[in-house]
């Protein structure tokens, strides 16, 4: 197996951090012109000036802000489905045999829902009587009761709020 491509990348501040990043187009890189990209690179430029004129206690702030926009963007729902369609068989709550369709709007409940009410400082806890009396509405041709779906739309939240808080995704 051929070792991951990788390259030291100046900081926006135009030092060498020392940070190893893979390379554009290598497993791990964000797409060029990306939303993951895009923002990280403008958190970096404003950390960088943030330090530069002297205000290191708001560079913090300026760069939560920017990676929160990006946060905010639009969900890849093909990816999630991706995802999902290849992890929800490992999970305890599924049922052994049962097909993707029936848990596929549980998790797109799930992701939806976090975009929805998680800007607002909503947990999921908070919002589950709501997303419960919902559910009739939103499960498709899933035949999942809430209390069967409950913990793949909670699953899916949590997968957000993880990406939320650890950074770009593969």
């Amino acid at each position: 197996m051929e070792p991951r491509k990788t390259e030291t990348k100046p900081s926006a501040a135009g030092k060498d951090n020392g940070r190893v990043e893979p390379k554009v187009g290598e497993p791990g890189s964000a797409p060029v012109g990306s939303e993951t990209s895009r923002a990280t690179a403008d958190a970096e430029v404003a950390v960088a000036n943030a330090k530069a004129a002297g205000t290191e206690a708001h560079a913090g702030a300026t760069a939560g802000a920017i990676i929160g926009r990006s946060a905010a963007e639009p969900i890849n729902a093909t990816l999630e489905h991706q995802f999902w369609r290849s992890e929800f068989t490992k999970r305890p709550y599924v049922t052994q045999g049962a097909l993707y369709d029936q848990y596929a709007p549980a998790f797109q409940y799930g992701w939806e829902s976090h975009a929805t009410f998680a800007p607002e400082g909503r947990t999921f806890e908070d919002v589950e009587p709501q997303l419960r009396r919902d559910w009739d509405t939103r499960c498709g041709k899933s035949k999942l009761s809430w209390e069967h779906a409950k913990d793949a739309t909670r699953d899916a939240w949590s997968r957000m709020q993880n990406a939320v808080f650890a950074g770009p995704r593969p």
